[in-house]
């Protein structure tokens, strides 16, 4: 359902055509923000680290992780009388330009959620990679550690899917949503910590390309912090698409531009490959927990069901009954064993545990389905929990570690480097008539990927890591994906909590968060920051648990080691590769207030009205 209204008569100004991509003329674009609102916005965007207590609003909410100025985007698009689908493809624009495409890219990939209030339904959307028509041999893709390359690049989703979820559900003109992301690119922001470092980190890649250095080395000198950062190409490239559509990067001119560049580089990439890209709309995955409806993203995806599973596992383990994970061994030693099983009965190949393992599982339990349909049942969650207490489940574990052995290894190698600033960003968006928008976006790989440039877009390499997956799903197909929007329903239907999780422990990380919001009582700040147990790795051929020091006190570590689970202590320095961060939004019925909180480390923000 198409709900094309202009809401504002400011915004009148920007209803198509060229107008619609002069960010000074536009109510969107910074010029006309509320005096300060700019420089408050500003002040975040280069604050990390900072302590984050619970935000509360009446009328409107949004909550992003990183990039506090794109966030201020879509504040000032709430401000103006944007729905919250509006407001958060806003805000993700913004969030990519102000980023320098580090962490998210035009040239990636998004997942989303949307509760609309009118029809009271939740909705499921895919923008994620497909493969590509011509790529007949993916297990040859280079591997990132060897250097990757063109052929590691997959079909770009992002702007499609911004394209698709404005059409169904947007009430502003399509070019008003690039207004400050036009105006960020043009005219520069002042560079940011984070953005400074990674450079830095990726300065010898970014020498090596030019149009890369053009950008991010303007003068043969890496930008530095506080350097004003200026994208004119990528802000012709997005006032292009505002006016023209996605088909500019579909079918246009930076389609051509984007295939003959990677071709000249090995890629098979086609233009018939962007021409037939098309978002999947689809019915959201959905369990019962602790008396609430909890919905995730449906197929292709396979975050959803992951998370549905480890909340089914929840309470075939009884956690809530033995008290908090952070005080009793019990409830931890259960959190952590089944938080890896989303990994392990997965039949597509994982980050976590290499190549998909159903078959395998199937050998060891054949009564466990295996399947997304079977996983989100609680049948299923009872008979799997029941299994991981069999000493055929210790059987089974390490058979997939000695199978894996090289996969993980090559992950771990990965990680070495995840220590820097993250590859994804969320937004959340709870509008003033109820609607609420839960979008993750990507650049699914290192920083800039192996730093090609088209046009001021930054190029990911994501097939660098995901070659088994790529080999699976076969050409042309949709590469499922691992996001894990959430949106949580009361009894009546209605939303009470949402979330979105960036970085490389999405199950376990969500799973916490849910559980602490969900059974616990917390606010979404408590909840994000209540101390998390870290991604399970490889660690002289065993799975060991890792855990942040001074996160959990040292006797309960040692008490969750007698119950069999092994843990290691790491330093707070290395926790960037092994955790995930989350926002997150919940919604009071009864007082229609509204509470959100964002994990500490990075430079977004919350605000409400």
């Amino acid at each position: 359902m198409n709900r094309r209204v202009v809401a504002v008569t400011a915004l009148a100004l920007v209803a198509g055509g060229c107008e619609g991509t002069d960010p000074e003329r536009g109510a969107l674009a910074p010029p006309n923000w509320p005096e300060g609102q700019f420089e408050r916005f500003r002040e975040h965007h280069d604050t990390f680290e900072a302590e984050r207590a619970v935000v509360t609003g009446e009328r409107f909410m949004i909550a992003g992780l990183q990039s506090a100025l794109g966030v201020g985007a879509g504040y000032q698009a709430l401000r103006e009388g944007a729905n919250a689908m509006d407001a958060a493809l806003t805000a993700a624009i913004a969030q990519t330009v102000v980023q320098g495409g580090y962490g998210t890219s035009f040239a990636g990939w998004m997942s989303l959620l949307y509760y609309d209030a009118e029809t009271a339904s939740v909705h499921a959307l895919n923008a994620a990679y497909n493969t590509l028509l011509e790529e007949d041999d993916p297990l040859s893709i280079p591997h990132f550690a060897d250097g990757s390359g063109a052929r590691a690049v997959l079909v770009p989703g992002l702007m499609a899917g911004m394209a698709a979820a404005h059409e169904r559900f947007g009430s502003l003109p399509w070019a008003a949503l690039f207004e400050p992301g036009i105006w960020f690119a043009r005219e520069g922001i002042a560079v940011p910590k984070r953005l400074a470092d990674t450079i830095r980190w990726k300065q010898d890649i970014i020498a090596t390309r030019p149009e890369a250095a053009a950008i991010l080395m303007p003068g043969g000198d890496y930008l530095r912090q506080g350097d004003l950062f200026r994208q004119p190409q990528l802000a012709e490239t997005l006032a292009q698409v505002a006016e023209l559509g996605p088909d500019y990067m579909y079918r246009g001119p930076w389609a051509e531009r984007f295939v003959a560049a990677l071709r000249r580089e090995g890629s098979r990439m086609t233009l018939a490959d962007l021409d037939r890209y098309e978002p999947l709309w689809s019915e959201p995955w959905q369990t019962q927990f602790a008396g609430y409806r909890v919905l995730g993203p449906g197929t292709p995806a396979y975050g959803g069901y992951q998370v549905l599973e480890g909340l089914n596992l929840v309470e075939a383990a009884g956690i809530g009954g033995h008290g908090h994970y952070t005080a009793a061994p019990q409830a931890l030693a259960s959190f952590m064993r089944l938080s890896r099983v989303a990994g392990l009965l997965e039949t597509h190949s994982t980050h976590n545990f290499g190549a998909g393992h159903g078959a395998l599982v199937r050998n060891y339990f054949p009564a466990v389905d295996v399947s997304p349909e079977a996983r989100i049942s609680q049948a299923h969650a009872d008979r799997v929990w029941a299994a991981t207490a069999d000493p055929r489940w210790t059987q089974f574990v390490d058979e997939v570690v000695e199978r894996e052995r090289r996969e993980i290894l090559d992950k771990q190698r990965m990680l070495e480097d995840m220590d820097k600033p993250q590859r994804s960003d969320g937004v959340i968006v709870v509008d003033e008539a109820g609607n609420v928008a839960v979008l993750l976006h990507t650049i699914n790989t290192l920083a800039w990927g192996y730093g090609l440039f088209v046009d001021g877009v930054s190029i990911p390499d994501s097939g660098s890591f995901q070659q088994q997956l790529i080999a699976e799903v076969g050409p042309g197909n949709r590469l499922p994906e691992t996001g894990q929007p959430i949106i949580v329903l009361d009894g009546g239907g209605r939303p009470v909590l949402a979330s979105s999780t960036a970085g490389n422990w999405l199950p376990g990380a969500t799973l916490q968060f849910l559980f602490n919001a969900l059974v616990m009582g917390m606010d979404p700040a408590q909840a994000i920051n209540t101390p998390q147990f870290w991604r399970p790795e490889l660690v002289d051929g065993r799975v060991v648990q890792q855990v942040g020091r001074g996160q959990f006190d040292p006797a309960l570590i040692e008490a969750v080691r007698d119950l069999g689970v092994a843990v290691e202590v790491l330093d707070e320095a290395e926790h960037y590769g092994q955790s995930s961060y989350l926002i997150g939004v919940a919604i009071d019925r009864e007082s229609g207030r509204l509470r959100g909180g964002i994990a500490k480390p990075f430079n977004g923000v919350v605000v409400a009205e």
